[in-house]
């Protein structure tokens, strides 16, 4: 069994993280059959959505 292990971001470890989730996520639609430009598209303007000017809500 896995374990899972949460733990707090730093602001200055953000930026890398929202790159990397979002290329994770687009990468997870392409292989769904999702077109790349269309994955990649949807996947920036979500973490966008989520993280405004690259920040935390709140």
């Amino acid at each position: 069994m896995s374990a899972i292990r949460l733990q707090s971001i730093h602001d200055d470890e953000l930026p890398d993280w929202i790159r990397r989730g979002s290329a994770a996520y687009a990468e997870s639609r392409i292989r769904s059959g999702q077109s790349p430009e269309s994955a990649h598209a949807r996947s920036q303007k979500e973490w966008a959505e989520l993280f405004p000017e690259g920040k935390r809500l709140g």
